[in-house]
């Protein structure tokens, strides 16, 4: 969930300043091991994380170009039932957050989308790229391709598509 603001008398397309805080919570499950007695035990681990970042940017416009470039603080907390001490991704941790935004028309009716972000709470990243047909102006249709990982883990998302 997240929240975004222009700043003076800018509009959504507009050159100028914004605000954006974002928070985000979820649970998921893996499968490992933990050594007990010098036995490796399988193990079924249990986790949540709650993510919070509050940034500040500067949004250009040049043509049938959008770019936003920003830039603030995250807080991030990763709690793993039973405790998973080869998981390095774990506890609370603060840090910086860059994050960059483009959107460009390539017609009136197709589009790309580039973002990429980083924080240092845990060495996350995710870069993300679209193209996209304007089926309708409230409805589009796509293809996505994401790389997003962290400190603990790489993942690559296989194309899809999105509406």
């Amino acid at each position: 969930m997240g929240a975004g603001y222009a700043l003076g008398k800018a509009g959504l397309y507009e050159r100028g300043w914004r605000l954006r805080a974002v928070g985000a919570y979820g649970r998921y499950h893996y499968d490992g091991a933990l050594l007990i007695d010098g036995d490796y035990v399988p193990t079924a681990f249990d986790g949540e994380d709650a993510f919070l970042s509050a940034l500040v940017g500067y949004q250009l416009c040049t043509g049938r170009l959008i770019t936003k470039l920003l830039v603030g603080i995250e807080a991030e907390d990763q709690h793993i039932v039973p405790n998973d001490p080869n998981n390095l991704v774990q506890g609370t941790a603060l840090g910086l957050r860059l994050q960059q935004e483009t959107w460009f028309d390539i017609s009136p009716r197709f589009y790309l989308s580039a973002d990429a972000s980083y924080g240092t709470a845990f060495q996350e990243y995710c870069v993300l790229a679209r193209v996209g047909f304007g089926a309708r102006p409230q409805f589009a249709l796509g293809l996505e391709r994401d790389t997003i990982g962290n400190e603990e883990y790489d993942a690559t998302e296989p194309p899809a598509s999105c509406a």
